[in-house]
């Protein structure tokens, strides 16, 4: 089977099949879970998890970290059941003590580079990283500010890049972040889970576009003023409105109102 990576040429047709039935395990395996992991939506497009060349031979994607803060930490931690998938092989942050932590932990947790994962290099500049090691993506974890930034110096080193939101604190910035993926052809995510996730897709398309949630509030607060009001919620209720009407001078009687309120509530 072919895959093709965003931006890429189709993988060679001469993988061999057990490749291509491993490649679709694993595919299929991330396409199935509901992680909101970065992990996950690098491995599924990546070119290494998707059968081809790669440093590991298609075993592992390996992602460096730049920025170990909160955010990298947790990005992480959060891709740690996928350790079969991915590795971090090094990572990045300019504070010693972030990366003493990045590189201890990524080490201690089995998740760094080298046969038993307890390899992770570290380096206080991004570039120096992008340079030396062997990755295939990089995850994007610093202030807002330098998104932009090491982003766009991943791409341009070929390698596929998720960025935490905000993707930048400047229009012009996340232009220029996407003038480069579209130069490039690499994979560039940003990290809105919220509005791709299938599961908050699916409250949207199905529940809060397809539910008028205001509409049966605004019945109910009529009809608890019923001494009032006549809430009229059907077409058939139309006859007997009408006569209500033209017996009471344009008008309804009490018995009738809270007839109709009671209604309502069963309605909605």
């Amino acid at each position: 089977m072919n895959f093709k990576h965003i931006g890429k040429e189709n993988s060679k047709k001469e993988e061999t099949t057990a490749s291509s039935e491993s490649s679709l395990t694993r595919r299929n395996f991330l396409r199935n879970s509901s992680t909101a992991s970065v992990g996950a939506g690098l491995i599924v497009t990546s070119k290494t998890a998707l059968g081809q060349e790669g440093p590991d031979k298609g075993e592992k994607v390996r992602c460096g970290i730049i920025g170990y803060g909160d955010e990298g930490k947790a990005l992480r931690e959060s891709s740690m059941f996928l350790k079969d998938l991915v590795c971090f092989p090094a990572v990045s942050d300019i504070w010693p003590r972030n990366l003493r932590a990045g590189v201890g932990q990524i080490a201690a947790s089995k998740q760094g580079g080298g046969d038993d994962g307890d390899i992770c290099n570290g380096y206080e500049d991004p570039e120096e990283m992008i340079k030396k090691e062997e990755l295939d993506c990089i995850i994007v974890a610093t202030p807002d500010f330098s998104h932009h930034t090491y982003s766009i110096m991943g791409m341009e080193a070929g390698l596929d890049v998720y960025s935490e939101k905000l993707m930048s604190n400047s229009v012009d910035f996340a232009r220029q972040m996407v003038q480069s993926q579209k130069k490039t052809g690499k994979l560039l995510a940003i990290g809105h889970q919220r509005r791709s996730n299938p599961r908050y897709m699916h409250v949207k398309n199905e529940i809060i576009e397809n539910i008028d949630i205001g509409g049966p509030a605004m019945v109910r607060a009529a009809a608890k003023n019923f001494n009032d009001v006549t809430v009229i919620t059907s077409t058939k209720q139309y006859p007997e409105l009408i006569n209500q009407l033209e017996k009471n001078n344009g008008t309804t009687s009490l018995k009738f109102r809270e007839k109709m309120s009671r209604e309502a509530f069963n309605e909605t």
